[in-house]
C-alpha cells in the first residue's frame, strides 16, 4: 500500500528506466516502489514541491551526484506526479480530468500531500476524485475509507444507487430462486468491495444499512433517496439516536424528547 514515506533502497537489483521520464542530463533520480527509475530535475522539483525544496536546500555533494531517493509510491502515480510537476498551472487541471480512475487519482492525491504541494494543486485532485462518486462510488469510498475522510465517504455512499442499480439490500428476500441466482454475481462483486473497506467504515455502514430497515421496513423509497439519507447519515463516530435522526429527517421540532422516554 502506498504511505507516502520514504524508504531504504530495496534490493531488487537495477531499476527499470522509465519511458518517458529518462532524462540524462537532469540531477535527480527517484526509485518507485515497482523498482522504476524516474529522473527530474531538482530546480522544477523545488519550484512544486516543499518537500524536495527542503530536500535540496543544502547544496549536492562535489561530485554533482545526488544520491537516488526511494519513495514508496508505483512508477505511475509518481510519472503522473512529475507530469503535472511539468505542466503551467493553467493546464494542470485539464490533465487532471484526463485522470479518470479513482485508483489514478486516489494515490496522487497521497503522493501530493507528502510532498508538501501547493493547496490549489491538492484541491483540484480532490475535487477530481469527488467527481468519480458518479461513476465508480465503491472506489472512491476505498480511498476515503483508508485515509477516515467521512465527507468524501459520504458523497460516494450517496452515489451508491449508480453502481448497484435496483438490487434489493433490504427488506423482503427474493420472492423466488430464479431472482436470487440472477444476482448472485452482483452480489459477489458488492461482497468483494465491502470487504475492502476499513472495520470502521463497514461498520458504519452496515449499522445504517440494519437501522434503515428497521426504521422503515415497508419503505417503498427510491433506491436513489434511501442511498442519500444513508450517505447524509454516515459518520462512524456518531451516536446511535444521531444516526436514527438523520435517517428519519429529524430536526428541532420534530424529533422526539429524550425527557418523555
Amino acid at each position: 500500500m502506498e504511505s507516502g514515506t520514504e524508504i531504504s533502497s530495496p534490493n531488487k537489483g537495477e531499476p527499470t528506466l522509465h519511458h518517458v521520464h529518462c532524462d540524462p542530463n537532469v540531477d535527480v533520480t527517484i526509485i518507485s516502489n515497482d523498482n522504476v527509475e524516474l529522473r527530474a530535475s531538482s530546480f522544477q522539483l523545488s519550484k512544486f514541491s516543499g518537500f524536495f525544496a527542503d530536500t535540496f536546500s543544502l547544496p549536492p555533494p562535489n561530485n554533482h551526484r545526488r544520491e537516488p531517493i526511494h519513495l514508496d509510491f508505483k512508477s505511475e502515480t509518481i510519472a503522473n506526479f512529475l507530469d503535472l510537476m511539468l505542466l503551467p498551472q493553467l493546464y494542470q487541471e485539464h490533465a487532471i480530468s484526463a485522470l479518470r480512475l479513482p485508483s489514478i487519482i486516489g494515490p496522487l492525491i497521497v503522493l501530493s500531500q507528502f510532498a508538501m504541494c501547493k493547496d490549489d494543486l491538492i484541491d483540484k485532485l480532490r475535487d477530481a476524485l469527488r467527481d468519480r462518486c458518479y461513476l465508480a462510488p465503491f472506489q472512491v469510498l476505498k480511498f476515503a475509507s483508508d485515509h477516515e475522510e467521512n465527507d468524501l465517504a459520504a458523497t460516494a455512499i450517496k452515489n451508491f444507487h449508480r453502481a448497484l442499480g435496483p438490487i434489493k439490500l433490504m427488506g423482503p428476500s427474493y420472492s423466488c430462486e430464479g431472482e436470487r441466482q440472477q444476482n448472485a454475481p452482483r452480489w459477489e462483486m458488492i461482497c468483494f468491495d465491502f470487504a475492502q473497506l476499513s472495520s470502521q467504515c463497514q461498520m458504519g455502514l452496515f449499522t445504517l444499512l440494519l437501522l434503515a430497515t428497521y426504521t422503515n421496513p415497508q419503505s417503498e423509497k427510491s433506491m436513489e433517496v434511501m442511498w442519500n439519507k444513508i450517505g447524509e447519515a454516515f459518520d462512524p463516530s456518531s451516536s446511535m439516536y444521531d444516526k436514527i435522526a438523520k435517517l428519519q429527517g429529524w430536526n428541532g421540532w420534530n424529533s422526539p424528547n429524550y425527557e418523555d422516554e
